[in-house]
């Protein structure tokens, strides 16, 4: 009977260190998985640090240019040259319509010839 007792105490030994050998692989997986978070976190907060600050960037940016190179430019409205180019631009673009109009004219004068 000591036998079996002896037999029945090294097997819950065994049980015990092999328990005890799982609850320590289990703390270091703790541990690393903790360490892990930690430094995710820190990586999280620089990069949305970093979306903060371009974010306010961003809404700056709607603002009009007065300055390029730290000189002023004017009040940010539309200046005679900008407005002389659009209106070049405009009129571009009537002669282009006037032309394509003329050439369908005339190739539709030629299809009744």
């Amino acid at each position: 009977m000591e036998s079996r007792v002896a037999e029945v105490s090294a097997d819950q030994r065994g049980r015990l260190a092999m328990s005890v050998k799982r609850l320590d692989q289990s703390k270091d997986r703790v541990r690393e998985i903790r360490r892990l978070m930690l430094e995710t976190e820190e990586v999280g907060i620089s990069v949305f640090q970093d979306l903060n600050q371009q974010c306010q960037t961003l809404l700056h940016v709607h603002t009009k240019v007065v300055k390029i190179d730290g000189c002023v430019i004017g009040d940010g409205k539309v200046g005679r040259v900008t407005r002389t180019l659009q209106n070049a631009y405009k009129k571009r673009q009537r002669i282009l319509v006037c032309q394509y109009l003329l050439t369908k004219n005339l190739e539709v004068q030629n299809e009744r010839i």
